[in-house]
């Protein structure tokens, strides 16, 4: 029996491995849990949500549809792709104008490159996992070119971002993690750190996660009209999640769909967009 649980353990992952940069018009998504594995492993994953916003003066939604892929090259080497992409829909605007361009436009995508290391060999607990990635953050896409503008796709310039990730397991089926991450732009640099909890596997292939984040920036001058003279913001959002994987750790194809809601609670300087949305992924391990 527990050599099964510590299978489980091994090959289990999730939806949203990946690193994600918010800025003040984003809300943050649940970075995930580790994924450390004893073999090889290709995951994609690909989400659809929808998100609104409306205050009186502004009012829009967005329709966001996410590819990330991730694929381990070595023993606990690995690397990473996330391309982001969002549809909005301005439906109010406030004066001047926000131009933004209509139709999918593409959000800070990231390339990382990462390593970590797995504990399975401990009193007490299951596992503790560790893993550090960097590389670097695309620009965004950039509105249309009029004398005021915002940026509602992300930053137009070129990122390094630098994470940590560590998670512990207990009970077969508990996990407990912490995301910690800072990305720097040319000018503002974004912070996010995220506890979280998640049960893992334990109704079935059910899994659920909460998690809390808080997101910030110092530097950031690039809102020129809903944020003037502010370069300084922050954003606190609660995460709730639910995926069902329909083969478990004993079979080599691991597919698995999910349910997502990102609740912004509190944030100063920052647009609060509560978004949700639906997940499909597949895991083949090696």
């Amino acid at each position: 029996m527990r050599f099964l649980v510590i299978l489980l353990v091994l090959y289990t992952s999730t939806a949203y491995p990946l690193f994600w940069v918010s800025n003040r018009y984003t809300t943050p998504f649940w970075s995930g849990d580790t994924r450390i594995t004893s073999g090889q492993i290709t995951t994609f994953d690909a989400y659809l949500g929808y998100g609104t916003f409306n205050d009186g003066a502004l009012s829009f939604n967005n329709v966001d549809f996410n590819l990330c892929f991730y694929q381990t090259i070595a023993r606990g080497v690995f690397v990473e792709l996330s391309l982001p992409m969002t549809a909005l829909h301005i439906m109010k605007e406030i004066s001047p104008t926000i131009h933004q361009t209509g139709g999918l436009c593409y959000e800070n995508a990231s390339l990382l490159l990462g390593w970590g290391i797995n504990y399975d060999r401990i009193p007490f607990f299951d596992f503790i996992d560790c893993m550090i990635h960097t590389g670097c953050i695309t620009p965004a896409h950039e509105p249309l070119k009029y004398a005021a503008q915002e940026s509602f796709y992300g930053y137009t310039h070129w990122g390094i971002p630098i994470a940590l990730d560590c998670a512990l397991g207990m009970c077969g089926w508990i996990t407990g993690g912490l995301h910690a991450s800072v990305c720097f732009f040319d000018k503002p640099t974004v912070y996010h750190i995220e506890p979280y909890f998640k049960a893992d596997h334990c109704v079935y292939g059910f899994s659920f996660w909460f998690g809390y984040s808080y997101t910030g920036a110092t530097d950031d001058a690039d809102s020129t009209i809903l944020f003037p003279n502010t370069q300084h913001w922050q954003m606190h959002t609660l995460h709730y999640g639910i995926e069902y994987e329909f083969i478990q750790a004993e079979f080599p194809l691991h597919p698995r769909v999910g349910f997502y809601y990102n609740q912004p609670i509190a944030g100063t300087d920052a647009l609060k967009r509560p978004n949700f949305g639906f997940t499909a992924g597949l895991d083949y391990t090696w």
